[in-house]
């Protein structure tokens, strides 16, 4: 399962906060337990690490949120992965960059990240490079599919 989301968010950091606070709530729709938390932005894992430090940050609120959801887990664990093993987190976002404000959810790898997604599975260290033209015709495949119904 995965996402797609295109928030007003003044940064990067922002937009990827409230990509986590949207996946929690989703994991907890989900009735999920258990939660693997990967992301590139290591200043993110470390607030989510130490919430006690949040105070008085400015994304006070949203962390709030954050850590509430994150007591409704057996099991949750923050990990930071670099970018550029982050591919498959990198299609969504780009799809993202496509949609007007709004959410998008795939109950399956969408063409736009299916190599990505078959290069993680297969374990591979280097993850074969999507040019911007690929991942455009692949959003433009999905965009037909959805507007056909498939």
């Amino acid at each position: 399962m995965g996402f797609s989301s295109k928030y007003d968010a003044a940064t990067p950091l922002v937009a990827e906060l409230y990509a986590i606070r949207e996946g929690l709530t989703m994991a907890v729709d989900y009735d999920i337990q258990n939660i693997e938390l990967e992301t590139d932005a290591e200043i993110l894992v470390k607030l989510l690490k130490n919430l006690d430090d949040t105070y008085h940050h400015d994304l006070s609120p949203v962390l709030n949120d954050v850590a509430c959801l994150m007591s409704r887990f057996r099991s949750i664990e923050f990990c930071h992965i670099p970018r550029n093993t982050n591919k498959v987190a990198h299609c969504f976002a780009q799809y993202a960059f496509c949609m007007e404000v709004g959410h998008k959810m795939f109950l399956n790898p969408p063409p736009f990240a299916r190599v990505a997604y078959e290069g993680n599975l297969e374990g591979l260290k280097t993850l074969p490079d999507l040019n911007k033209l690929e991942l455009y015709l692949a959003i433009k495949e999905e965009a037909y599919r959805r507007t056909r119904g498939y």
